[in-house]
């Protein structure tokens, strides 16, 4: 959970680092064409600021997925994979199995996902595991 989470907080700071360095290569930029106009402590506050989070991106890709093997990857969302099945409580699908039961079309009687919104749940999963495998 800890290697999810870092690599969660990883994507979004990723993310985060782009859009400020645009923002810096644009103030940088300014301040070839217009020097006069453009005040020089904000544009070293925001490469300090750029520098910080670069060394974050850096602390954050060894303690993430990103600085795993692929096998331990693969493994971990084996191990993913298999917590899940484990873990859906029996209760959500009670009638998963069974395709008798009575067809009512009422919002309130549908308390359980069935067999079709189970499939799809994990085809979706799959799907989601497959393009992230793909992508290494």
């Amino acid at each position: 959970m800890i290697l999810v989470s870092n690599t969660h907080e990883l994507y979004h700071g990723l993310c985060s680092l782009d859009k400020f360095e645009n923002e810096y290569r644009f103030k940088l930029q300014e301040q070839m064409e217009n020097p006069e106009t453009c005040q020089r402590d904000s544009l070293a506050i925001l490469r300090a600021e750029l520098k910080n989070r670069r060394r974050l991106m850096r602390s954050l890709k060894k303690k993430s997925f990103w600085s795993r093997m692929f096998e331990e990857v693969v493994e971990k969302l084996v191990h993913v994979v298999c917590f899940l099945h484990k873990e859906i409580p029996h209760e959500a699908f009670s009638n998963a199995g069974t395709d008798d039961e009575p067809v009512n079309d009422s919002p309130n009687d549908h308390e359980t996902l069935g067999s079709a919104g189970l499939a799809l749940h994990y085809a979706n999963i799959i799907t989601q595991i497959d393009t992230l495998v793909s992508l290494m």
